[in-house]
């Protein structure tokens, strides 16, 4: 009777071993996929943010392009005023330099019909 209670507590401490070792190995593998998923999750964000730098550079770029566009807009209107200043002898003064500096550009192109329209500088 001892001897059969000595295998059945041998099986059971078996059992016991087999079930903890089970449980480890799944514990182990359940740590392994969270650190897995940890590291694909900090390579998402990596990923996430190259593509938010790559796109904030790309934006730059294109105000940067619209802005040199603007000021050789800017540049060539005003030369083309200054060109039919000159063309109907109309004298460029200092001031009307100075005005052709601080318009804006539907203003120096308003003011280019203007001057094609009138042969004057406006009054």
């Amino acid at each position: 009777l001892a001897a059969e209670e000595q295998r059945r507590a041998a099986e059971e401490r078996e059992r016991w071993a087999a079930e903890q070792a089970e449980r480890e190995r799944a514990e182990r593998l359940a740590a392994e996929e969270r650190r897995r998923a940890a590291e694909e999750q900090a390579e998402r964000e990596r990923a996430e943010r190259l593509a938010a730098q790559e796109r904030e550079r790309a934006a730059e770029e294109r105000r940067r392009a619209a802005e040199e566009r603007q000021q050789q807009a800017l540049a060539e209107t005003r030369e083309a005023i200054a060109d039919l200043c000159e063309a109907l002898a109309i004298d460029l003064t200092p001031e009307r330099k100075a005005l052709l500096v601080s318009l804006d550009l539907p203003a120096l192109r308003d003011l280019r019909s203007r001057l094609k329209q009138s042969k004057h500088w406006p009054t």
